[in-house]
């Protein structure tokens, strides 16, 4: 069915999808952008421009961008709607977002335990939207993982492998993000949320890198990122120097170092925007997009 008569179709037998797509400018089809270097982009949910989802992804395929994160909190009552707008289109879930409400490394029980609700149906609806995985911070400053040798850090195991568990049952998996020592005293480099991958060995559960937050590090670009190997299944891109998008901060941002390194480990999943945008997007997005096509063919 062609993309134009599903959305006429969709207007008439859906009346939510309907509203959303209301007065939405139909414009004809573009055929698929191609990245001469072959590196899979995603865009998480807002870096798009448009109005409408309809046109934040024909803008997504216009240039190439064959991923979507879209946010945790959506996608539980968003399923259908993601499930129908991506249908027809060269494009599918990379990952989703973190941002949902607590911790799986809380001291408060209440709130490990509501926690657990929660990830679960974020699970298994990202399964259920063929997701690569849902995006999973342990803790921060104030929840942090605890020691090796306390019975915290057992409980933060066995619920991180309850998790591993049941996103392996519904075919995607959790995603352990490392952030920077402001934000959290543990899990801060790609190779300490790899060596918990290794532990819990359970292929639900499996690890990502954030080259912002790698850049604020001691550890370079390819040593983090060799030492997640097999256990790195997904990638976060900004701008070095301000978390804007690739390209902002003029020279600093330099990913070859980083594309080399994801290379060498046969790296074959997604590096998706996380950042800001100041600039107009219809301008600054495709300048973007080259700069990193650039240096993920030379690396």
């Amino acid at each position: 069915m062609k993309r134009r008569s599903f959305l006429m179709y969709s207007v008439m037998s859906a009346p939510v999808l309907a509203a959303e797509i209301t007065n939405l400018p139909m414009k004809s089809y573009m055929p698929e952008g191609k990245l001469k270097s072959g590196i899979k982009l995603s865009f998480q949910d807002g870096i798009a421009p448009g109005k409408y989802p309809e046109e934040r992804f024909d803008f997504m395929e216009e240039y190439g961008i064959t991923g979507f994160e879209p946010r945790a909190n959506d996608i539980v009552k968003n399923v259908n709607s993601l499930r129908n707008l991506l249908k027809y289109r060269n494009i599918r879930i990379s990952a989703v977002q973190s941002g949902y409400k607590g911790f799986v490394c809380s001291e408060n029980r209440i709130v490990r335990n509501e926690h657990m609700c929660i990830m679960k149906e974020i699970i298994a609806s990202a399964g259920e939207l063929g997701a690569n995985g849902v995006i999973i911070i342990p803790g921060t400053v104030r929840t942090n993982l605890p020691d090796n040798n306390s019975c915290k850090y057992s409980d933060a195991t066995d619920q991180l492998s309850e998790l591993a568990e049941y996103a392996g049952r519904h075919n995607t998996t959790i995603i352990l993000k490392p952030v920077n020592r402001k934000e959290a005293s543990r899990i801060n480099t790609v190779s300490q949320a790899a060596d918990i991958c290794r532990k819990i060995n359970l292929k639900g559960l499996r690890c990502m890198g954030d080259i912002w937050q790698m850049s604020r590090q001691e550890v370079p670009d390819m040593e983090d990122i060799l030492a997640g190997g097999e256990y790195l299944y997904h990638i976060h891109i900004a701008s070095r120097k301000s978390r804007c998008i690739p390209g902002e901060d003029g020279m600093t941002d330099n990913y070859t170092e980083a594309f080399r390194a994801l290379k060498k480990i046969g790296y074959d999943g997604f590096i998706s925007y996380a950042c800001g945008i100041k600039a107009d997007k219809n301008k600054i997005i495709p300048s973007s997009i080259r700069l990193l096509d650039n240096q993920w063919q030379s690396a």
